[in-house]
């Protein structure tokens, strides 16, 4: 059985939040400073997810490129086959 999570353990992560200030509550300027932080980290990962599509696109037309030169040289190694085979029974 997993132990409880003592909330005394996790209130440094949320340190911006939980100070205290003359007002009580959540300090405006923490709280103003983690809101700038969480927009630029939004802005980041909207363009890790372009850049994932792009490679993903990229991938995709690789595969395709794949399978048509695995055609091409199926075809050809056929038709050399049957060329080597008519000579052959000569």
């Amino acid at each position: 059985m997993v132990d409880p999570i003592d909330p005394r353990d996790l209130r440094w992560k949320y340190s911006a939040l939980n100070e205290e200030h003359p007002g009580g509550g959540i300090d405006p300027v923490k709280y103003g400073v983690l809101w700038q932080r969480v927009q630029e980290m939004d802005k980041k990962i909207d363009k890790m997810e372009s850049k994932i599509e792009e490679l993903l696109a990229l991938a995709n037309r690789g595969r395709g490129g794949l399978w048509m030169g695995m055609t091409f040289i199926s075809v050809s190694s056929a038709i050399v086959g049957y060329i080597i085979s008519i000579f052959l029974k000569r």
